[in-house]
């Protein structure tokens, strides 16, 4: 009985290992062009989850009641549909339109508080710090004013032919930021 000598030729171990490390360098690229695409994407999703795109709010126009219950120089409170209040102010300054109604958010930018109007001053007051806001919402006095703060201004307008009040508000639901 003859045995074949399992032994392979020079030539053949030299074209195997010359495969051998082609597949090998092959491989790591591969490898490595893989773990470099996942930690990218990874790193391109925490940066959006960390930093979030900026959604446009959806804005509804609600009704506001009719211009003849806003009287000049007062400021009445208002609702919108979320619970969040709204100061609506009627003044006669020029620059204002016909209606002459401005309308503010009560919430004190500083730190949250809720302002309220003081007719005899013609201004709003914060009284957690004793913030003091003109009639166009800006801050004249207090850490509101040291900090460049306004009241954020609501949009408000008025249907000419039948002197309905409405106030833009965000839809229900979302959340700005």
């Amino acid at each position: 009985m003859e045995r074949e000598d399992s032994k392979s030729t020079p030539s053949e171990t030299v074209n195997d290992n010359s495969r051998n490390s082609k597949r090998d360098f092959l491989s790591k690229i591969f490898i490595t062009f893989g773990v470099v695409f996942a930690y990218g994407l990874l790193a391109f999703e925490g940066l959006f989850f960390i930093i979030p795109k900026k959604r446009k709010t959806d804005k509804i126009k609600i009704y506001g009641g009719r211009l003849k219950q806003y009287k000049l120089g007062t400021v009445r409170a208002f609702y919108d549909l979320q619970g969040n209040e709204i100061l609506i102010m009627r003044n006669d300054e020029s620059g204002l339109g016909e209606s002459g109604l401005r309308a503010f958010s009560s919430v004190c930018p500083h730190l949250g508080c809720r302002v309220h109007w003081e007719g005899d001053k013609n201004e709003f007051f914060c009284p957690c710090h004793k913030g003091i806001f003109n009639s166009e919402g800006v801050a004249i006095s207090g850490p509101p004013a040291d900090a460049n703060q306004s009241l954020k201004k609501v949009s408000v307008e008025v249907d000419e032919k039948s002197q309905i009040v409405y106030i833009e508000v965000d839809k229900p639901g979302r959340r700005t930021g």
